[in-house]
């Protein structure tokens, strides 16, 4: 790839890099504005310019952050960067109309490309001497790193910031969302889950539907494809329960939001034959059990560790039958009438 063309596409990234900041920043105050999403799509912020975008997203964080029931030192963290990201977000934006309003001037020679100048239309007078400026420069696959890295750094505080209020901004008459307690949201005669012993106080809150979608993403993800190998989880009775509970909830919260096409899709999901990726993971995670305890366990523990391995998924006869004489020790044999 010649210097001129990677120069064209570090000019195509920065655009569109430019573009994902300002409808970041549209995200955050449409949340504020409206955190239930009770008129959606949203209509607001949409005919601001970027400038006003910067200044009137900066004012309304501002006024929602005392509603986020932060440490003051936190609060006061957020306040001071916000503050230094919108300051950085108009120098960005000034970067932008100076880079994508110049013109790109190929200078050639022999036919071919050797450089490519930028040159803005517009000028300035020096304010000592008043001669007057030009913006040109000679560009090199390197000539937009400094302005890529503010708007990284821009980037990673504005998604910070979203996360802190999809959290901990209060929405309306809407509580914090605790696992244990879903007697405001759960179906007339569905069960309530707990991440804690029976009949004994929940040991930690689940705030919102935001935070149980991550936590069943996470649990799921450490059960069938953990990065850093650990041979207890996938069988585990406790992250099975865990997980369990958590598909439990967020069922009940479905059906309480009246949303039957998602409790529907909930159970098309739960059943294994559905998801092949999942199976796939199950067959590596069931390998690892060492052969000497599975030659020990009758064919009914056999069975049992099967279905925890793949919890919360549910398999038909076939499928158990078939996971369970693909084990390397085993021999061929048939789950016992209780899986039938």
């Amino acid at each position: 790839m010649t210097d001129e063309t990677i120069v064209y596409q570090r000019i195509g990234e920065f655009a569109v890099s430019f573009q994902w900041l300002e409808n970041k920043l549209r995200e955050i105050g449409w949340f504020i504005m409206d955190p239930e999403r009770k008129d959606w799509p949203p209509k607001g912020l949409r005919a601001l310019t970027n400038e006003k975008l910067i200044d009137k997203v900066h004012e309304l964080f501002l006024q929602a952050l005392p509603q986020c029931k932060l440490e003051q030192e936190l609060e006061e963290d957020f306040k001071t960067f916000f503050a230094a990201c919108a300051e950085a977000l108009h120098q960005l934006r000034r970067d932008r109309n100076r880079i994508l309003h110049s013109a790109f001037i190929e200078l050639k020679a022999c036919g071919e490309v050797v450089g490519l100048m930028r040159s803005n239309p517009r000028v300035t007078i020096d304010e000592e001497s008043g001669s007057i400026l030009y913006d040109q420069e000679m560009l090199k696959p390197g000539s937009f790193d400094n302005e890529m890295r503010r708007m990284g750094d821009a980037a990673m505080f504005l998604g910070r910031a979203y996360m802190q209020l999809i959290h901990r901004f209060p929405r309306g008459d809407t509580q914090p969302f605790v696992l244990g307690d879903l007697s405001r949201q759960a179906a007339p005669g569905s069960r309530t889950s707990t991440l804690g012993p029976m009949n004994t106080p929940p040991l930690f809150s689940i705030l919102d539907s935001d935070e149980l979608n991550a936590l069943v993403r996470a649990l799921l993800q450490a059960k069938f494809r953990p990065a850093v190998p650990d041979t207890d989880l996938p069988a585990s009775r406790f992250v099975v329960a865990m997980i369990e509970r958590a598909l439990e909830a967020q069922k009940n919260f479905a059906l309480a939001s009246g949303n039957t096409t998602m409790v529907a899709n909930f159970e098309t999901w739960q059943r294994a034959e559905e998801n092949p990726l999942y199976v796939s993971a199950a067959r590596e995670r069931l390998k690892e059990c060492p052969a000497d305890v599975w030659l020990r366990w009758s064919n009914e523990e056999r069975l049992h560790y099967v279905q925890q391995v793949l919890s919360p998924l549910r398999a038909e006869q076939l499928l158990l039958e078939e996971l369970l004489n693909s084990m390397p020790v085993a021999q061929l044999i048939n789950p016992p009438d209780a899986a039938r």
